[in-house]
């Protein structure tokens, strides 16, 4: 199988060209990525790949870009690089989820610790995919994310009013008064918040 490969100086991530891509499940079509590479050949081999796809990508190669882009127009999947200038891409997605931001978030990184993946994830990201990587891999999980990207991300704790409903723990608070539930009244107000 033909491949190219994105040197930069990071490890090498393999990507698999269009014709060998075509048989791995089709394209994700109509979708807009917003794209956080500071590697410069990576960056533009990606866009271009994802581009060929018929993906609408903008590139960006700071955090902090990718924040204020993602903030500021719609975009339907957020690609991030961890380990990027100004701002590295984990804080950029936990600075957005603080934020309110529930598009989907792809952590795309050279580190691949358990510990890593755990704090990407728990940072907000959706996913997360090692370097270096099967362009094809990229495509599919892009395609899951896109399938989720329409389900909204529930919050843990709502708050209405003056009640606080917690998801996690099951408890509806009013101020500092726990307010006894059925299991169906709880699914009611839940669904109602």
């Amino acid at each position: 199988r033909k491949k190219l490969f994105a040197m930069g100086n990071r490890r090498t991530a393999a990507v698999c060209v269009k014709e060998s891509c075509k048989r791995y499940g089709g394209r994700v079509i109509g979708v807009r990525v917003l794209l956080a590479e500071d590697d410069q050949r990576l960056g533009k081999l990606v866009k271009y790949m994802l581009e060929q796809n018929n993906i609408t990508v903008d590139w960006v190669t700071t955090g902090d870009a990718a924040y204020e882009y993602a903030m500021y127009d719609e975009y339907d999947i957020l690609i991030l690089d961890w380990m990027m200038p100004i701002e590295s891409g984990v804080s950029a997605c936990r600075r957005l989820r603080e934020n309110g931001y529930e598009k989907a978030v792809l952590i795309l990184t050279a580190r691949d610790a358990v510990e890593d993946r755990v704090t990407g994830l728990d940072a907000g990201a959706d996913d997360y995919l090692v370097k270096p990587f099967e362009f094809a891999e990229l495509m599919a999980r892009l395609r899951a994310l896109g399938r989720r990207s329409s389900q909204k991300i529930q919050q843990d704790v709502v708050r209405v009013g003056e009640f606080t409903l917690n998801r996690t723990a099951k408890v509806l608070r009013k101020k500092d008064q726990i307010i006894q539930l059925s299991p169906r009244e709880f699914q009611i107000f839940d669904l109602l918040a």
